[in-house]
């Protein structure tokens, strides 16, 4: 075990490692595998661990004779100190890892748990799979329970925000979320631009212009938060390491296919690409309805942002809409692009949310085809929405129908969508 690990291990948890360490050498092994770190997780009644065992339905005296039976024949001995084993090392690695995620500034016993099952190359995993003890079982316990005693994201904690203690905010306030500085500031950027635009002090089309793409920027990190947050209430708790929850558009893959990429499509022909993705671990979300929400939230976070961006647009008066133009049609052109947005990402392309949310209920004949095709799933929905087709067509008609559903205004929309041109 390295000396950083040591140094931030909790005292019961540095006290387990040692049990696990005699218990290696009691039983002659040359290292202590993940089988004696859970014999001494679960021996110890003082251990955080040992208590989510029994929450958990485990029978603790059962497992630690089926550990013993399972740690393998023993070597020529006694050793009286014996170091870790390669899976030990991985299990206490991503012990830390838990850690982290969790917000706490030590390792304890908890998260040794979680890096064992995690690490899941023996039998340690597979005896406790035989109990009924998953990863996600461990999660929700931890979740359940308030184990944070630090917050090692230096960043705004928006749990504390007064908006999250309504109880529709409850599974949000089990969420890490710690919004990125980058993101705050392309949200302070877009509301300045946004007030230079309705004040049409000077250049107002130019203001109108980074209002629309600053604002879809702000719905694309929207959007792959949804995805991620579904995914970390569904099991996946690496989208935290990977810094899902932070709003950060740099977190959501390249930035130049993410973010530059959807934009340029956007100035060429208003088409709001899907930008940014993120890379959900489905082998950790418990269920296959929990996999279909995961993919459901980006287009439903779309959906919310055009939703907000709608509520304005029904409430002013032509008058109001005429003496600020440059401003509402920029407003009413980022709705439809909400709109358009939505829609593209429900479409049944591999590789599309759309396809995601039906994918876990397809037989496996289905998906295999579906791999094949997923790779070009970006250029067939650039041919659909491009070129003259009879399922283009029935997209945009859709499009248009519930923009005028809504009663959104088109008029608005034209004059916004001709921000480009005036810019020429």
């Amino acid at each position: 075990m390295s000396a950083n690990l040591d140094e931030h291990l909790s005292p019961i948890a540095s006290e387990v490692l040692r049990s696990a360490q005699a218990e290696a050498a009691r039983l002659h092994h040359p290292e202590v595998e993940p089988e004696h770190l859970l014999i001494a997780l679960s021996a110890n009644r003082r251990a955080m661990s040992t208590a989510m065992l029994r929450e958990l339905g485990a029978d603790i005296p059962r497992l630690q004779g089926q550990l013993r039976k399972a740690a393998g024949t023993p070597a020529v001995g006694p050793f009286k100190s014996a170091p870790y084993s390669a899976r030990s090392q991985r299990a206490l690695v991503l012990a830390s890892d838990e850690a982290r995620v969790f917000g706490s500034r030590s390792i304890d016993t908890q998260h040794l748990l979680a890096g064992i099952i995690r690490e899941g190359s023996g039998e340690a995993k597979d005896l406790l799979a035989a109990q009924g003890i998953s990863l996600y079982g461990v999660h929700r316990l931890l979740r359940s329970l308030d184990f944070r005693d630090g917050d090692l994201l230096p960043s705004f904690d928006i749990s504390k925000s007064p908006l999250m203690r309504s109880p529709a905010a409850a599974a949000l306030r089990r969420l890490p979320i710690s919004v990125s500085s980058i993101f705050l500031g392309i949200v302070g950027i877009t509301m300045l631009v946004g007030v230079l635009t309705y004040t049409h002090i000077f250049l107002p089309w130019v203001f109108a212009f980074l209002f629309v793409i600053g604002g879809w920027v702000i719905s694309l990190c929207l959007h792959e938060f949804g995805h991620a947050a579904v995914a970390y209430l569904g099991g996946d708790v690496d989208v935290v390491n990977k810094g899902y929850l932070t709003l950060d558009p740099r977190r959501y893959t390249h930035p130049l296919l993410s973010i530059l990429l959807p934009i340029v499509f956007l100035l060429l022909g208003g088409i709001p690409l899907p930008g940014g993705a993120v890379y959900i671990n489905k082998h950790l979300i418990r269920s296959p309805r929990m996999r279909s929400l995961t993919s459901a939230a980006g287009p439903g976070m779309t959906f919310l942002s055009g939703f907000i961006l709608w509520l304005p647009l029904i409430l002013i008066s032509p008058l109001e809409a005429a003496n600020h133009i440059e401003f509402w049609s920029a407003w009413a052109f980022l709705t439809f692009l909400e709109i358009i947005g939505m829609f593209i990402n429900l479409l049944p392309i591999p590789g599309i949310d759309g396809f995601g949310i039906i994918e876990p209920y397809l037989s496996l004949r289905i998906l295999n085809v579906a791999r094949q095709i997923r790779p070009y799933g970006v250029f067939i929905l650039f041919a659909i929405l491009i070129f003259p087709n009879p399922i283009g067509a029935l997209f945009w008609s859709a499009v248009q129908g519930f923009a005028q559903l809504v009663g959104l205004n088109m008029e608005l929309v034209g004059i916004g969508y001709g921000i480009i041109p005036r810019l020429r």
